[in-house]
């Protein structure tokens, strides 16, 4: 076979561009990546000019200067090419907008949905909720409304400052200290070293004082005239003021018994008692089930008040729960069974200081014929009385004292002596960095 002469195709014979269509290839190719880096390079600086805006926003809010905040927090947000920075400007914006009581109420509300277009997805989802919450409590005053969303940003995020620090306030004014007393602790650790010593100060009037901590709110929030001086009656009147507001929530039917409880009204407190069950939603809460308990075991009848401890809910069964069935067990001459509820309860603050449970407990003991037991028992009541009574004086001008080093150690002294370890551990090591101040 003769090889072919059919003509082949060469490299040089392939067919070539144009010469046009080359040229605008590589000049197509020059402007996009132009376009690329100038596209990259005003992202990247509408980035940093949206953060600074919100940097100087931040600190007008800090400053007060509202207006000023508000333009450049508005200014970020036009700029914000990324949802978290559009929910940081949306959290300043708000914010600065509610701090605000010069404006109108319809601006104060579309702020309050600013707040709530931040999802649970973003960074700043639980400050936005804790801003929605601080509204709730101290301009609607809708205690339980802010409860609720407190618990949610504090689900997500247990050691949330704000969330802590407003929940904290909220068990105090709804007469809640053992729960005020566990949410501050949980959120004392993120409090600043200079702020902790007031922060301090405010935990010890919520657990050793009737009102002591809630002045502020009281006057603040209008429900007390800010130049009558502090009584027990501010607390009714706070009682009354959140039954008004949260008419269906069984939580303000049983703190205003609680008021009255505590006056030995016990008739006048069922009486609330029985309208909270016909307007409440549900009568299934620790401050609730406590004044109905508590006044049922004064008038005797402890066979209704033995129903209510077996449906008070099982993650609600705190200090309040086990003193009641400590003081039912006695009553009805189940001595073993008290003494082991008593024992719990004074495990549980604020047991520590309730001289009631532990009189109990001596006297149960006492019957049981365990003579020794209840001899510790009255030592250690005896040590918390003369903290409580006698240096009680010296203790409460103490805590007004915090700069003071030997007010300092008076306070570390009396903490050790009624077994509080978390301000034990607090009041040491502040002493310490106090000293070299001094």
């Amino acid at each position: 076979m003769t090889e072919s002469n059919a003509p082949t195709l060469q490299d040089d014979h392939l067919p070539q561009r144009p010469p046009k269509i080359r040229k605008w290839s590589r000049i197509a190719a020059v402007v996009g990546a132009v376009g690329l880096v100038i596209g990259l390079s005003t992202y990247y600086g509408a980035g940093q000019w949206c953060d600074q805006q919100l940097l100087e926003a931040n600190a007008n809010l800090k400053q007060g200067n509202f207006g000023m905040a508000r333009v450049s927090a508005r200014a970020a947000l036009q700029m914000a090419w990324t949802q978290e920075r559009r929910d940081r400007a949306k959290l300043v914006l708000a914010r600065a907008t509610l701090s605000d009581d010069t404006l109108a109420e319809k601006v104060l509300l579309d702020s309050f949905g600013l707040l709530e277009e931040i999802g649970p997805n973003s960074s700043v989802y639980c400050d936005a909720v804790a801003e929605r919450a601080r509204q709730l409590l101290l301009t609607q005053i809708r205690v339980r409304a802010a409860e609720r969303l407190l618990n949610e940003a504090i689900q997500l995020d247990p050691k949330h400052l704000a969330s802590n620090q407003l929940l904290f306030t909220v068990y105090c004014v709804t007469n809640r200290p053992d729960r005020a007393d566990s949410v501050f602790w949980n959120g004392f650790v993120q409090i600043p070293a200079e702020e902790k010593p007031a922060a301090f100060r405010q935990w010890f009037l919520s657990q050793f004082t009737r009102n002591g901590a809630n002045r502020a709110f009281d006057v603040g929030t209008g429900i007390v005239p800010p130049n009558l001086e502090p009584s027990d009656e501010d607390i009714i009147k706070r009682f009354i003021a959140f039954k008004d507001r949260e008419p269906d929530e069984a939580v303000h039917y049983g703190a205003m018994a609680s008021w009255w409880l505590w006056r030995t009204e016990t008739k006048t407190a069922l009486e609330i008692l029985q309208i909270g069950q016909e307007r409440a939603s549900s009568v299934a809460e620790d401050v609730y089930l406590s004044s109905l308990v508590l006044a049922l075991l004064n008038q005797g009848n402890f066979e209704q008040a033995q129903e209510l401890l077996d449906q008070w809910p099982e993650n609600e069964r705190g200090f309040n729960y086990l003193r009641h069935l400590g003081v039912y067990q006695e009553s009805v001459n189940q001595t073993e069974l008290a003494v082991h509820a008593y024992r719990k309860c004074l495990e549980v603050w604020p047991g520590p200081i309730d001289a009631n449970v532990r009189h109990r407990l001596e006297q149960c003991l006492k019957e049981l014929g365990q003579p020794e037991e209840a001899a510790k028992i009255g030592q250690q009541t005896e040590i918390a009385r003369l903290w409580l009574e006698e240096r009680w004086g010296m203790v409460r001008k103490a805590i007004d004292y915090m700069h003071d080093e030997q007010a300092v150690g008076v306070l570390l002294e009396f903490f050790t002596a009624i077994g509080k370890p978390e301000a034990v551990e607090f009041l040491t090591q502040y002493q310490a960095e106090l000293k070299p101040k001094q």
